[in-house]
């Protein structure tokens, strides 16, 4: 404790947030540690606290869209075989990182799909040149989250 001390009393005494954020940082939580109340900036912390949530969904949202990129190519794209173990890797690293967002923000997975899914849509016909890619999203959120799902090849009509 008395190296934070020395920390705090060392960097930016009384600097404001926006001329030494990290002496600020400092400075909020020993007052909250030390529930010296009167000296939060209480604003700052909670544009600070609303800025990291708003963060947190950002990577949710660039997660789901990378998933669901890979999960197209892995389900439509000719060159599977080519690069499977490529998509198989990303798949799963996008599932694991998913697995570890807080309850509250995977609620919010299903009202984002549409728009997500049409982002990794746009994204997978840019990539790929291929257009046959549905214009609804074909999986259902368990689906995408799901370790075990893996879309096979849609059949082809003759």
């Amino acid at each position: 404790m008395a190296e934070l001390t020395r920390k705090i009393q060392g960097y930016g005494r009384g600097a404001a947030k926006d001329d030494d954020f990290y002496a600020w940082l400092l400075r909020q939580a020993d007052a909250l540690r030390n529930s010296r109340f009167p000296l939060l900036d209480r604003d700052g912390l909670a544009e600070e606290l609303e800025a990291m949530a708003a963060s947190e969904k950002r990577e949710l949202k660039s997660r789901l869209i990378i998933l669901m990129a890979h999960l197209l190519k892995w389900q439509w794209a000719e060159q599977r075989t080519l690069h499977q173990q490529s998509w198989r890797k990303t798949i799963r690293e996008q599932r694991r990182q998913l697995s570890d967002f807080p309850t509250s923000l995977k609620k919010q997975i299903e009202p984002l799909l549409v728009e997500l899914y049409e982002e990794a849509r746009q994204d997978e016909i840019d990539d790929t040149g291929l257009d046959a890619f549905p214009t609804d999203c074909p999986w259902q959120t368990e689906e995408l989250l799901s370790s075990s799902f893996w879309p096979s090849k849609p059949a082809t009509s003759a």
